[in-house]
């Protein structure tokens, strides 16, 4: 009996064993044939790409310049439309370093397509130190690089070209002297007029700033007006206030102003005191147009003389504010008025030099004086004359800048 029960135990466990690789393979075959090809799939160039760089960083770390040329210029070979292996800045420093001048200067003057199109659509390398281990050793190794360029069998031109490009790419902006590139740049353009660097050189390197030749300026004022000849016999001083905008262009400037202002008609002599008394409430309206142009500014003021044509009304109030003394009621519509006068911009904030660059903006005080010549006798004989108005007024005036080529 117990030879029988070994002997069943025995079978089971055969057909146990046989059944077991079956079932494994009919679930192989039921498995789907794409989700072998992914199990099965191996990322090839990015791997390349990783490791490349790697190497390459190792290689120039270790300073062995022969095998960084070599790395650099296989990796080339995979940068593609799909695939950034190397990015512009990173190329060029390792071309300065491995002393590729020529194939330097005709990526810089005609950069790779592949940099330009489709940037935003490809792979870009992986996250590494190979940037800022280029750009932290290329400021020690300046006076080498600049040694290898003159040794090179290259023209006067692109030996200077290369230095110049090359403070331009490792200088940082917290370090960077613009103005010592700008005079560097200058010093290029005049020795070699017709480089066939000066558009890069203007466009990357050179930044020089300018005026633009439009402005903008807005004040509120408050003054005095003062009327002459039959004018001045019938209306006294009066109140004045308003805002105006300018509009500059290049060294002219365009006011436009909302002048309005509160005045009394002359009354009657009184006969007990013989004094003269303000009759009806006037009310003066005159908006303006004039052109001026400075004749004297620095950092502390500008002077500008100005003309133009405006429109001037005065009317009466409905109701006298005199009722004992009445005077003769002023209706006078809007007409022509011819404008002159100047202004005084004494400009406020911070001390600044002469540049124009640093007058381009400012805070001002201004004060204006204006002779306006009404066309009132047109319309009445009785009101010839002309308005004096002195105003003072707080602004500011603003000029943009725009980057010279």
């Amino acid at each position: 009996m117990f030879v029988t029960t070994k002997s069943s135990g025995m079978k089971k466990l055969f057909w146990i064993l046989l059944i077991i690789p079956l079932c494994s393979t009919l679930v192989s075959a039921q498995t789907p044939e794409i989700e072998k090809e992914i199990m099965a799939y191996v990322k090839s160039t990015p791997t390349l790409i990783n490791n490349g760089r790697m190497y390459l960083l190792d290689s120039y770390i270790n300073s062995d310049i022969a095998k960084v040329k070599e790395i650099r210029s296989h990796l080339m070979t995979i940068n593609d439309t799909n695939y950034l292996v190397l990015y512009p800045l990173e190329n060029r420093l390792l071309m300065y370093r491995t002393n590729e001048f020529e194939e330097l200067l005709e990526d810089i003057i005609n950069p790779n397509v592949l940099y330009e199109n489709n940037a935003a659509l490809r792979i870009e390398p992986p996250q590494d130190e190979l940037l800022n281990e280029l750009l932290y050793t290329c400021k020690f190794y300046e006076p080498l690089v600049k040694v290898q360029i003159n040794s090179s069998a290259m023209s006067e031109e692109e030996k200077s070209f290369l230095q110049l490009y090359f403070q331009h790419i490792t200088i940082g902006e917290e370090d960077r002297n613009q103005k010592k590139f700008n005079a560097e740049s200058d010093k290029f353009l005049a020795q070699w007029p017709n480089s066939r660097f000066e558009r890069l050189i203007r466009k990357d390197i050179r930044y020089v700033e300018s005026l633009s030749n439009w402005g903008s300026a807005f004040e509120f004022f408050m003054g005095i007006n003062s009327f002459s000849g039959a004018l001045g016999d019938r209306i006294l001083n009066g109140f004045a206030f308003g805002n105006a905008f300018d509009i500059s262009y290049k060294k002219w400037d365009f006011y436009l102003r909302n002048h309005l202002a509160f005045h009394l008609s002359k009354g009657e002599i009184n006969p007990l005191t013989g004094s003269q008394t303000g009759g009806r409430s006037l009310t003066l309206l005159m908006p303006e147009f004039s052109l001026g142009i400075p004749i004297y500014e620095n950092y502390k003021m500008k002077l500008s003389p100005f003309a133009g044509i405006a429109s001037m009304g005065v009317t009466s109030d409905s109701e006298s504010s005199y009722n004992y003394y009445p005077a003769d009621e002023i209706n006078l519509k809007m007409t022509k008025t011819y404008v002159m006068g100047v202004n005084l911009n004494i400009k406020l904030g911070k001390k600044r030099t002469d540049s124009d660059l640093e007058n381009a903006k400012y805070t001002m005080l201004r004060l204006r004086y204006t002779y306006a010549a009404p066309q009132f006798y047109k319309q009445n004989p009785a009101y010839s004359g002309a308005m004096h108005s002195v105003q003072l007024s707080i602004g500011a005036k603003s000029k943009g800048r725009k980057r010279m080529l």
